[in-house]
C-alpha cells in the first residue's frame, strides 16, 4: 500500500512533535500491507465509513483520516484530540 499526501503529516509532526514515532510508524505499516485488511488487523479500533478509515494512530490522541483506493493510503486529514476540561 502506498501513502499519499505525507505532506500534511509533516506539516502536522511540526506542531505536534509528541506523535511523530506513531505517525511514523503508522506509515511503515500501510507500506508494508499488501492489502487494507493486513492495516486494519493492526489497528483494530480503525473506524471505516465506505472508503474511508480513520485510525487512532495514538489512544485518547491523534487520529488520521484516509480515503482508500487500493493500492492508495490518501491522506484527508489529521486530528488531534483536544484535551478535556
Amino acid at each position: 500500500m502506498k501513502v499519499l499526501k505525507k505532506p500534511i503529516i509533516f506539516e502536522f509532526v511540526q506542531d505536534n512533535p509528541d506523535v511523530e514515532q506513531p505517525l511514523i510508524a503508522w506509515i511503515s505499516a500501510v507500506k508494508a500491507g499488501m492489502y487494507t485488511a493486513d492495516v486494519l488487523k493492526l489497528f483494530p479500533k480503525a473506524q471505516i465509513s465506505g472508503q474511508t478509515i480513520t485510525f487512532e494512530i495514538v489512544p485518547q490522541k491523534c487520529h488520521v483520516t484516509v480515503a482508500v483506493k487500493h493500492p492508495v493510503f490518501l491522506v484527508k486529514s489529521i486530528t488531534k484530540t483536544p484535551k478535556s476540561m
